[in-house]
């Protein structure tokens, strides 16, 4: 997916020029005029690894009390890197600026190239949008087809997918590649700041024109959340999409019938990991090269064994553990191949029994004279951990499970050093 550029300013001349400058290239250009809506557009991608790059005009910044002003940037700071855009006679303001969360400035006139080559250090080139296009599995065709068809209208949409299934990301395909791309794309987390946010969206109603909103989990939504977003929706130009964790049919029927009138019945469903094995490989290579420009580290590749195994690997988190584990075999892996015992990061409870002693055995004969304790041990600890883990830490129902009384557990979670899986 292209990545997006804020830009918060008024100056006709200065948005033709930087919307000229960056969308050739492949980036998305965002405008609006207000910050309280940028930092809450960004809140909407706590989760992405990729870094956010806001461009303020030193004449909003002019035209602001100074305390609402200071306080907006230095909540931006923390989620972004921000430019202030300025000429000659506002490099004080700018230098203050910095003191609040601004990380630099450009002056104006803009130099276009400087302009790109700043945008391109801090969020790196345009993603490759050939990754989507590639699949190979039927599911993941169909939504394809699905995300062209539905990107072409303004209706509600709900998308559904299990748990870890990325469902925002589709929702962010559906507004970046239509008609509404240039504005602002919405995902808040109403459990976190909810009535804050909707208090806002309900208050801004031109500002908001044209964008979308997308809310996850909408089958766990508090009442009072509907009443707001059906405000929202009558009184401005906004394009509702829902997640749903599961399936609509899933759902009790009162509550069916709620979201129906809200989010319409069209449903999107996006596969879990195990449904498109034909795409794991072509995904990993794609994590792979979207982790070298994050980090810096230089090409990397897996290795056969390794592509073997994640093929094998029934990927319970879905795709949020899927990047997750790209990232983290990219970045402590050694050298340029990275190896099946790289994709979990010295998590052995993820492999097979077999496996598992297959691999530790190996390099226990040559090291240890006490064989059998160390192999006991090393299983002992992956069962344990494997069951702390199914259960979500709780230790009375682990106890239960393996068998033994709760003080035990507790003691060989202190002894085997365990208590990070809790």
């Amino acid at each position: 997916m292209n990545k997006e550029v804020f830009l918060v300013s008024k100056d006709k001349a200065l948005i033709k020029l930087i919307r000229e400058t960056i969308e050739p290239p492949g980036y998305i250009l965002v405008l609006t005029e207000r910050l309280e809506l940028i930092s809450m557009a960004i809140s909407s991608f706590e989760t992405d690894l990729c870094q956010r790059i806001i461009l303020i005009d030193s004449s909003y910044l002019s035209s602001t009390k100074g305390g609402e002003s200071s306080e907006l940037l230095e909540d931006l700071g923390r989620k972004g890197i921000v430019y202030l855009l300025t000429d000659r006679e506002g490099k004080a303001l700018a230098l203050n600026a910095m003191r609040k969360g601004v990380y630099g400035y450009l002056e104006k006139p803009l130099d276009p190239e400087e302009l790109v080559i700043t945008i391109e250090r801090i969020i790196g080139p345009p993603d490759n949008p050939e990754v989507l296009s590639s699949v190979r599995s039927s599911k993941m065709k169909k939504v394809l087809r699905d995300l062209k068809n539905l990107s072409e209208d303004d209706l509600p949409v709900i998308i559904s997918g299990d748990e870890g299934v990325d469902r925002g990301y589709y929702a962010r395909i559906l507004h970046f590649q239509g008609k509404r791309r240039g504005n602002l794309f919405f995902s808040p987390d109403l459990n976190k700041r909810g009535p804050e946010w909707l208090k806002l969206l309900k208050d801004s109603p031109e500002d908001i024109r044209g964008g979308s909103l997308f809310i996850d989990r909408i089958n766990s939504l508090d009442t009072w959340v509907w009443k707001d977003l059906e405000d929202i929706t009558r009184i401005t130009d906004v394009r509702l999409m829902g997640g749903i964790e599961g399936t609509l049919d899933n759902v009790n029927e009162p509550l069916r019938q709620s979201i129906i009138r809200l989010f319409g019945e069209r449903e999107m469903r996006i596969p879990p990991v195990k449904e498109r094995k034909e795409d794991i490989l072509l995904i990993m290579d794609y994590l792979i090269d979207k982790m070298e420009r994050r980090f810096r580290q230089g090409k990397k590749r897996l290795s056969k064994e390794a592509r073997s195994y994640a093929l094998k690997y029934h990927w319970p988190g879905n795709d949020r553990e899927l990047e997750e584990t790209i990232m983290k075999a990219y970045i402590f892996s050694k050298g340029e191949v990275i190896d099946k015992k790289d994709l979990f990061a010295g998590d052995m409870s993820l492999f097979p029994l077999e496996e598992f002693l297959s691999l530790r055995l190996k390099g226990l004969i040559k090291e240890n004279s006490n064989l059998y304790h160390a192999v006991i041990g090393e299983v002992e600890k992956a069962l344990i951990g494997i069951v702390l883990h199914e259960v979500e830490g709780n230790q009375l129902k682990a106890s239960r499970i393996l068998g033994i009384n709760r003080n035990t557990l507790r003691s060989k979670i202190k002894d085997l050093n365990l208590n990070g899986r809790i």
